[in-house]
């Protein structure tokens, strides 16, 4: 759902982490995007959510940070996948709850449920 996406984005900005979601968006597209330029793909994004002193960098664990670097030497599609589990889990386990509670949420859920009364017979 692009909209529930584009309002879970504003809501991690708002919390500071938006980079999360930028990361994971970012793991989806080296995976499934022109393949020709993994390894391309696979340096930006080193250098933009992992590399020390990141613009956007990401707070993953250390062993997962081991094995995406050990990774990137010899990059494929799926080298991100350790980190990208990482954030996702993250995202799931923290943000989006949250999510589900903030008045971001809440007020999409308003816009997008037309209460019974007001739908034409």
């Amino acid at each position: 759902d692009p909209k529930g996406r584009q309002n879970f984005q504003l809501f991690l900005k708002k919390e500071f982490s938006g980079e999360n979601l930028s990361f994971w968006e970012a793991c989806e597209d080296l995976k499934y995007g022109d393949q020709s330029k993994v390894k391309e793909k696979a340096e930006e994004i080193y250098k933009l959510f992992l590399a020390p002193g990141a613009r956007r960098w990401i707070n993953i664990d250390g062993t997962t940070m081991g094995i995406t670097v050990k990774g990137l030497k010899h990059p494929h599609r799926y080298v991100l996948d350790a980190a990208q589990t990482h954030i996702y889990m993250l995202m799931k386990k923290d943000s989006y709850g949250r999510y589900l509670k903030s008045p971001i949420y809440k007020e999409m859920l308003a816009k997008a449920v037309v209460p019974q009364e007001t739908v034409k017979k």
